[in-house]
């Protein structure tokens, strides 16, 4: 069994990378592609709003 867990996080300072006021949106992974490298390059799309929960079970 295999399980990559991947972490989008954004540090520093410079060009922005979504614009100030960008509403959170969902993202779908719309398609993906090993290089010979092993560098995974991923394309994702828009999937509509922002859906929150619970993740786990409350006690």
């Amino acid at each position: 069994m295999e399980l990559t867990v991947t972490e989008f996080v954004t540090l520093g300072s410079g060009r922005r990378l979504f614009g100030a006021g960008t509403q959170p949106r969902m993202l779908q992974l719309a398609a993906s592609r090993i290089t010979p490298n092993g560098v995974a390059l991923l394309t994702y799309r828009r999937a509509g709003p922002l859906r929150t929960g619970t993740v786990g079970q409350l006690d």
